[in-house]
């Protein structure tokens, strides 16, 4: 079904943009990602992104224009959760997760002139991703106050794992991560140099108790080809 939702959000940018003006780029960026969760501390982790995207716009002025834009990116996303296994215990543990990601947006927001070669935008959508590799290392205490570090390659099937004697049950995580984006866009060089700040908030990324949830904070510079 999210296969499906994810052709078809394709199919109707390309049936839109018929009638635009297209324009295609390429942006990379720094990416501060972490977890939105209700019961679990966590801590953010940095890593990056890259990509190309496709932007219709529909003003052949290109002073005022709304505009619709998707494109495909490679993102690493991820943070530390802790105190994420079951049982439970008295001792801290924490669970290092990294996502590497192919992610395809659609965004739609609207082009303001500041100056003649300098716009601003806002622009809000969603996305859809997909997480072809998750990893991570469980790290903290065992019940004989002994420190361990247990390396986990397939995070998107591992749930349960013996260390030292004890059995640990780990949440899955689903490959799947849906969500929204709001972009604020600086366009410089008549909008040949582009300048910009995304939050992205995702879906529940486990289907147990403990909810976890992708918010990511990019700042990417981008280059677009008019």
């Amino acid at each position: 079904m999210k296969k499906i939702i994810l052709c078809i959000t394709l199919l109707l940018f390309v049936f839109i943009s018929v009638a635009a003006q297209m324009q295609t780029g390429v942006e990379v960026g720094m990416v501060n990602s972490n977890f939105n969760t209700s019961n679990m501390y966590t801590r953010a982790k940095n890593s990056f992104k890259a990509g190309v995207f496709i932007n219709s716009v529909y003003d052949k002025s290109r002073r005022y224009a709304w505009n619709l834009e998707t494109g495909v990116y490679y993102q690493r996303k991820g943070a530390q959760l802790m105190n994420f296994e079951e049982p439970a215990t008295s001792y801290i543990h924490t669970l290092n997760v990294v996502f590497d990601c192919v992610q395809v947006p659609l965004i739609t927001g609207y082009k303001i002139p500041v100056s003649k070669e300098t716009n601003i935008s806002i622009k809000v959508g969603v996305y859809g991703a997909y997480a072809f590799s998750a990893s991570g290392d469980l790290t903290g205490f065992n019940d004989n106050n002994e420190l361990f570090n247990y390396k986990i390659d397939k995070l998107l099937t591992s749930e349960q794992f013996t260390l030292n004697g004890q059995s640990y049950a780990l949440k899955k995580f689903t490959p799947w991560d849906f969500g929204s984006i709001v972009m604020f866009e600086l366009g410089l060089l008549k909008n040949k140099l582009l300048v910009r700040y995304t939050i992205e908030d995702g879906l529940d990324l486990t289907k147990y108790d403990k909810h976890v949830k992708n918010h990511v904070e990019t700042f990417g510079i981008a280059y677009n080809f008019l």
